[in-house]
């Protein structure tokens, strides 16, 4: 049979079964086009979560007191941990191969005051690299001064939402901020970013570690986070650092 017999073959079918064509013709497009709709689904539940992820950090290992943990909330550990200091902090920055930068974390709470404003908040004491290494970016001013860690200076970060709670459209940058006893000088205001971690980032103070851990009268850190190289060296990194802190 020539291709001109046979072309002519399927046209008569198709003519003389045109309902069952249709339906035929109607079903596959369906299906097709649930295919496209259930892969563009998945595709951006995945870059969803990858986002969230990214904002995270997919490179940031975070070390607790007694343990090590790459996600989560707080730590809920009975019995005593064994408290991580400054020296820590400085010695897995210095010592982890595939460590590329590190932020100490001490936190807090205590009122906070401007004028006649006052509203309790969580303080924060870190080091210059916490913005890098939390992806927080400033959208005024500057960022700590880079210090010693066991350096105080009495300069401070504030979130958005403080801003427009102690502030309102005034411009902070160079005000001070009364935390309890203590005055600070706001040199950046923090962009917007959400929650993260179980905390609100723009409702927050960050000043340097060493004044926060003098005014608490606090040794130990709450966590040190640590920025590694590369995704497939975090395992590496993670054991280095469970045998350093151990030893």
């Amino acid at each position: 049979m020539n291709p001109l017999d046979l072309l002519k073959m399927s046209l008569g079918s198709f003519s003389g079964h045109a309902l069952r064509v249709r339906l035929t013709v109607l079903a596959t497009s369906v299906g097709i086009a649930s295919v496209l709709l259930l892969t563009s689904l998945g595709q951006s539940g995945r870059d969803y979560v990858l986002q969230k992820f990214a904002g995270l950090g997919s490179n940031l290992l975070i070390v607790v007191p007694g343990k090590l943990e790459t996600s989560g909330g707080p730590p809920v550990a009975p019995g005593r941990t064994h408290e991580l200091s400054l020296d820590d902090a400085l010695h897995l920055r210095r010592n982890i191969p595939g460590v590329v930068d590190m932020a100490p974390i001490s936190i807090g709470t205590m009122p906070a005051r401007v004028g006649n404003k006052e509203r309790a908040l969580v303080i924060l004491g870190s080091n210059d690299r916490l913005l890098h290494v939390r992806r927080l970016d400033l959208v005024a001013g500057q960022n700590l001064p880079s210090l010693d860690l066991e350096q105080a200076s009495p300069v401070c970060l504030i979130g958005s939402t403080v801003h427009k709670e102690l502030f309102g459209n005034r411009n902070p940058l160079g005000q001070t901020l009364r935390l309890g006893e203590y005055r600070f000088r706001i040199v950046g205001l923090i962009a917007e970013k959400g929650q993260s971690l179980a905390m609100d980032m723009n409702d927050f103070v960050l000043i340097p570690v060493a004044n926060l851990m003098r005014i608490l009268n606090r040794k130990g850190l709450f966590r040190i986070l640590l920025s590694i190289r590369s995704f497939y060296e975090m395992d590496t990194a993670e054991e280095d650092i469970r045998k350093m802190l151990i030893s």
